[in-house]
Order: C-alpha cells, then sequence, then structure tokens
C-alpha cells in the first residue's frame, strides 16, 4: 500500500507496546501520517527516525487526528487512559473514529462506547488474535464491529498489518473474541488431559504434541504448546494471566444475559491446567 490518498487522514496511535509497536511500525512504512504516543524517549525517537510525529502527551497526539487506534494491555488501562475529564476520549475531535485493539470486558467496552458517542467520536471495537512475530509475518487477524461506512474508512490502515473479519455492528468482534478465547482456554485444557492420558498409555508428551500437529485432532491450542517447547501445564501457567481476565469477562458476558457456557465453562474450570488460579 503506498500514498497518502489511501488514508483517511491523520493517525494517531496510543499503545506502542509489545503488540502495538509491529503494528504502528507497518502502518510508517506503508507511508501512513502517523502520529504517536509514547511514555519511553527512545520509543519516540525511533518513530521520530522512520517518519512519524511522537510526543508522550495523548491530548497532543489525537489533537488532529482522523482516526485514533488504541492498543493497550487491559481494560484497567483501558478505562485509566480513555475515559474521565482528562481521558484521551476528551481530546478526541468529534468526527473522527476511535479503534480499540484491546480485548476487554462488556462493561468497560459499553462505557467506551458511550464515552466517544459523547464526544461525537465513532467507535469500532477491533480486536485482534495473533502475537507480535505474527504481525511481522503478516498473520495478524483483527475482528472488528462498526458500522459499514465506518469500517470501510479504516479499512486501508486495518489492511496494512492485519486480516480483518468483520463481526457485525459494534460490540460484536468484542464478544466474539471473549467467545474465541474462552474456547482456546477450553482446547488448552483438552490438550493437556490428551497429553496427560498419551502418558499414562506410554507416549511421551512431546511425541503426542508431534502426533496432534499432524494429524484430525490438531488445534490452534496444539499449534501453540508445541511451538513453545514446554509442556501444557506449562504453556498454561504462561498464559494464565492473559487468559484468565478473557476468561472471567466471557463468564460475566453469559452471566449478565443468562446465556449458558455449559461445556466450555465446565472444561475451562475443572482442567488440568489451573488458568483460573491465582
Amino acid at each position: 500500500m503506498s500514498g497518502e490518498a489511501c488514508w483517511p487522514g491523520r493517525i494517531a496511535y496510543v499503545g506502542a507496546g509489545k503488540m502495538g509497536a509491529p503494528m504502528a511500525r507497518l502502518l510508517v512504512s506503508a507511508g501512513a501520517p502517523l502520529s504517536l504516543h509514547a511514555r519511553r524517549p527512545e520509543v519516540r525517537a525511533e518513530f521520530e527516525e522512520l517518519g512519524a510525529r511522537a510526543s508522550e502527551s495523548i491530548a497532543e497526539v489525537v489533537a488532529d487526528a482522523c482516526v485514533v487506534c488504541v492498543c493497550l494491555f487491559d481494560e484497567t488501562q483501558l478505562r485509566d487512559v480513555l475515559l474521565g475529564d482528562g481521558g484521551l476520549i476528551s481530546h478526541c475531535p468529534a468526527g473522527a473514529i476511535l479503534v480499540c485493539h484491546t480485548t476487554t470486558g462488556v462493561r468497560t467496552l459499553e462505557a467506551l462506547v458511550a464515552a466517544a458517542d459523547g464526544q461525537g467520536v465513532d467507535f469500532v471495537d477491533a480486536p485482534v488474535s495473533g502475537s507480535a512475530e505474527e504481525i511481522a509475518m503478516g498473520r495478524l487477524t483483527v475482528l472488528a464491529g462498526g458500522s459499514e461506512a465506518v469500517l470501510h474508512r479504516i479499512s486501508p490502515i486495518l489492511g496494512c498489518y492485519s486480516t480483518v473479519v468483520r463481526t457485525g455492528e459494534v460490540g460484536s468482534a468484542t464478544r466474539a473474541k471473549l467467545v474465541n478465547n474462552l474456547l482456546f482456554a477450553a482446547n488448552l485444557q483438552l490438550v493437556a488431559a490428551a497429553v496427560q492420558l498419551a502418558r499414562a498409555l506410554g507416549v511421551a508428551g512431546p511425541s503426542m504434541l508431534e502426533v496432534l500437529a499432524h494429524c484430525s485432532a490438531g488445534s490452534e491450542a496444539v499449534r501453540h504448546v508445541r511451538g513453545s517447547g514446554l509442556t501444557p501445564q506449562s504453556f498454561g501457567e504462561r498464559a494464565s494471566p492473559y487468559l484468565r481476565k478473557d476468561v472471567a469477562a466471557a463468564l460475566a458476558a453469559a452471566a449478565d444475559v443468562g446465556a449458558d457456557p455449559a461445556v466450555l465453562e465446565k472444561v475451562v474450570l475443572d482442567g488440568p491446567v489451573h488458568l483460573m488460579a491465582g
């Protein structure tokens, strides 16, 4: 993608961390007019050298932005940074589009949408699926919830660093991502249980993972565990801080509407890996 005519206007990026930084780099390398917020001076220096504008002031970064992309760790950070009188949303120009790449709970999502609406800002929930390494490999997926007109305007941005899966209206992408993460957690538990059974039958864990990687029971959970070089239990311990918040958010969302997570909840909570411990 090249040429500024492809872009909807100036893009502000907030959250140049492990996931956000490689996404922002791809935008700059594609010629996007980017303004970046970063607290660390070395990050600002890197992006200024690449050709972006950089500032430690959120208000300055979003002041003239047509699109504001936010990629923070969790909903606590989202609330702290985006909401309130001095929050990011209060500084967004009316008519701007706010793209939220952070997976969050439904109640926080609703608070963000309401605040954006009060500011005259269009909101797109756009949680990501993938890793920093997969961004560089062009394998990141972004789920996008919003109106067709708004999603069309930001398609050059999202398409620069991801494959986009549209899920419907605002809020649908976050809800879909929570279900996805609950299912991934359940699949991880099933992989751990399968490896336990294989060991009892005399098949080594790594050998069983190799089998699963090439046979009909393979899954993304198998791929991630096998690629990590860890046992399913060790991988689960490493992943649990990230999965825990999303599993809890998925179960809370289901409870709010009286939906039954059924076997997914049972497998996640009762499986051999203590994902919800701590």
